[in-house]
């Protein structure tokens, strides 16, 4: 049955199941056209700024969402991110406040290992710094 499943929890320990179809013709695990979102941090110098960033990673070995999987994801620090799988393929999107986007990944990937997992690749709009990760995972 065409459509993704997805796991969110909520920071009091709620768990949300959602269930959705895809738009039709989308194969990408990413949908593209995010705006981007920032987020106000009070500093020693006034206000900062700091942009929220967009990315999904491609786990590696995993089919489909679980209650545990997405459970192990929350606690290692992956409350930012949406555990969906679809096709036969598991990833976590994240929406992860960073002053770049590389060290938005980094972090992400530091977490998303902590519970366990492997990732695969990473998708973004962002195409050099994307590159750069896929192959840093390629040679891992």
């Amino acid at each position: 049955m065409p459509g993704a499943f997805c796991f969110v929890r909520t920071g009091n320990a709620a768990a949300a199941r959602s269930r959705f179809i895809p738009r039709r013709g989308t194969q990408r695990p990413m949908p593209g056209g995010y705006g981007e979102k920032w987020t106000v941090v009070l500093t020693k110098n006034g206000a900062k700024v700091m942009p929220n960033q967009a990315f999904t990673l491609i786990l590696r070995g995993i089919q489909e969402v679980t209650e545990g999987a997405a459970n192990a994801l929350f606690e290692a620090g992956c409350d930012d991110g949406t555990f969906c799988a679809r096709d036969g393929m598991a990833y976590v999107h994240f929406d992860r406040e960073a002053p770049t986007l590389d060290e938005a990944i980094r972090t992400a990937l530091d977490d998303v290992r902590a519970a366990g997992f492997d990732v695969d690749r990473v998708e973004s709009d962002e195409f050099a710094t994307i590159c750069h990760f896929n192959r840093e995972l390629a040679e891992a």
